[in-house]
């Protein structure tokens, strides 16, 4: 579900650029310059203008939702499975306002305003390099906000899901057993084996760690990871 947001967001953004991009692509002389330094400047300003038609904070605002959302909604999956652990499956507000701020601040890791400006620098500079018209290059501005710095958007949308669904359900899992007066986790990690897991993960894997020490090694946590956590209680006597 996160993933097919993620790509209509993003889909929806390579659209709304190319709309606010083409009266001042239309206006602009896309003709090379003379010098790299007369191109650059007047690639800031073409840029800076297509930006603030498009109103850039708007749809980073709107991503930031689209994680919130997704963050909630895991976290009331998490809680759903919390009485496994002996935990209450009831989501405390305190919990999901926590669990959605986490959400809003991972989504500040990625740059919407300013991988939205390379994508247009890029785009435009390529396009005048090839001689291209209005129309090629706003099927350039498409192509390259749509997918940012990977290689498609669908594989953007993919990467993102899966590593902030991830640690989604890590920070959802550490959150709400803190709210039960949790203190210790035990970690799970490298199940994968030798020559699939870093060795450092599989070392890591059964360790116990503190509230704060798992909530810091989930957010370093690498894009595709399979670190996870389960509240511990101690050894059993």
């Amino acid at each position: 579900v996160f993933e097919r947001r993620l790509k209509a967001f993003f889909r929806d953004l390579g659209k709304a650029t190319k709309a606010a991009a083409v009266p001042f692509l239309e206006a602009a002389d896309l003709t090379p310059k003379s010098s790299k330094g007369a191109e650059e400047k007047s690639d800031d300003l073409l840029v800076a203008q297509i930006l603030e038609q498009l109103g850039i904070e708007a749809h980073r605002t709107t991503f930031q939702r689209l994680y919130e959302t997704q963050y909630v909604e895991t976290a009331k999956k998490v809680s759903e499975a919390a009485n496994l652990a002996g935990i209450s499956g009831s989501l405390p507000d305190p919990v999901a306002r926590a669990v959605a701020g986490a959400g809003g601040r991972r989504s500040g890791l990625v740059d919407i305003t300013g991988q939205t400006r390379k994508a247009l620098f890029d785009a435009i500079a390529e396009g005048r390099a090839e001689g291209e018209g209005v129309p090629q290059v706003a099927s350039r501005i498409v192509d390259y906000v749509e997918s940012g710095h990977w290689q498609t958007p669908e594989m953007r949308s993919q990467i993102i899901a899966r590593t902030e669904t991830k640690y989604a359900q890590n920070i959802s899992t550490i959150e709400r057993a803190k709210a039960a007066s949790v203190e210790q986790f035990i970690i799970f990690d490298g199940r994968l084996g030798e020559g699939r897991s870093d060795p450092d993960h599989i070392a890591r894997n059964g360790s116990i760690v503190s509230a704060a020490e798992a909530s810091q090694l989930a957010a370093d946590e690498h894009p595709n990871g399979t670190l996870s956590f389960a509240p511990y209680f101690g050894e059993d006597d």
